[in-house]
């Protein structure tokens, strides 16, 4: 093989990666060949062998290729909007899309798929756990400086919320699959909007609905 300039190097990994990537997305870890790799990366098994000693250093590389990407994003939307709460919305419009991606659903089982071996796997697993951590840490970031501007309120712990965001969205990727018309995710979003708007109860000054009971008097302390 002849010998490579280092970018010339990253890039033919990458595309080896991104090959790997959308044959998992199709078929999975453990259906995926090397030869259907090969094939999808135009490349022989010497010269795959050449940049990954075997199938597992592979995955591990089309999941770090994953969280970054996804990190990506999230700084990007994070440098480029005017503020942080137009950052929070780009960020929000990011996840809901892919929803609407049509390799959804076998996207989604890839990463039921590497959660389950991140499992049985000590070095998957601390991937995962650094990956999404920096993505936990981008939007809580975005959502601290939105409290130093004033935009948010102070009351909330950014770090707390951003789990929060993390996990409805991880939630719902797993809820889609489970039963895919259960939930409708702009139907949720909507919901969270209305949560974090602080929108969810009835005005406190409006009189009662007929019929309702009334609004028990404040307890002074």
């Amino acid at each position: 093989m002849p010998k490579l300039k280092p970018e010339e190097i990253a890039l033919r990994r990458r595309e080896i990666v991104e090959a790997a990537r959308r044959c998992f997305i199709r078929s999975g870890f453990h259906q995926t060949t090397t030869d259907e790799i090969c094939r999808e990366a135009s490349i022989t098994p010497g010269g795959l062998y050449h940049y990954f000693s075997n199938k597992e250093e592979l995955i591990k590389a089309v999941v770090q290729y994953a969280a970054d990407s996804a990190l990506q994003i999230i700084q990007e939307a994070a440098t480029t909007e005017p503020d942080p709460r137009s950052a929070l919305r780009r960020m929000g419009g990011f996840f809901l899309q892919a929803f609407y991606e049509p390799d959804f659903d076998n996207v989604a089982r890839l990463d039921l798929e590497t959660w389950s071996e991140a499992m049985r796997s000590d070095d998957l697993l601390r991937m995962l756990h650094q990956g999404r951590g920096a993505t936990r840490d981008s939007i809580a970031e975005v959502i601290r400086e939105g409290v130093r501007r004033g935009d948010l309120t102070d009351k909330i712990d950014p770090t707390a919320l951003a789990n929060l965001f993390t996990a409805i969205v991880t939630g719902l990727r797993v809820g889609r699959l489970l039963g895919p018309n259960d939930a409708d995710p702009n139907k949720v979003m909507e919901a969270l909007g209305i949560l974090i708007r602080g929108e969810l109860l009835p005005n406190p000054d409006a009189a009662p609905a007929e019929g309702s009971s009334p609004r028990p008097a404040a307890r002074t302390p």
